[in-house]
C-alpha cells in the first residue's frame, strides 16, 4: 500500500522554511535579515537529501508565535 509520509515530511519541512522566513522578516536590520535569509536558503538547499526528521521540526509548535 502507498504511504504519503514523504509528502507530508516535504509539507512540514516547507511550512519550517516559511515560518522561518516570517521569523527573519522581523529582523530590524536589513544587512541581517539578508544574511539570515542568506544562510537559510543555503542550508536548505544543502539538506535537500536528508531523510532523517530532526528532533527540531517534531517541537516546532513549542516556538511559533
Amino acid at each position: 500500500m502507498w504511504c504519503c509520509g514523504p509528502l507530508l515530511q516535504r509539507q512540514k519541512v516547507l511550512g519550517v522554511y516559511r515560518d522561518l522566513l516570517r521569523t527573519i522578516r522581523k529582523i530590524p536590520t536589513e544587512s541581517d535579515r539578508r544574511y539570515l535569509r542568506d544562510w537559510a536558503r543555503e542550508e536548505f538547499k544543502r539538506n535537500t537529501s536528508e531523510t532523517v526528521q530532526p528532533d527540531l521540526m517534531k517541537g516546532r509548535e513549542k516556538y511559533s508565535d
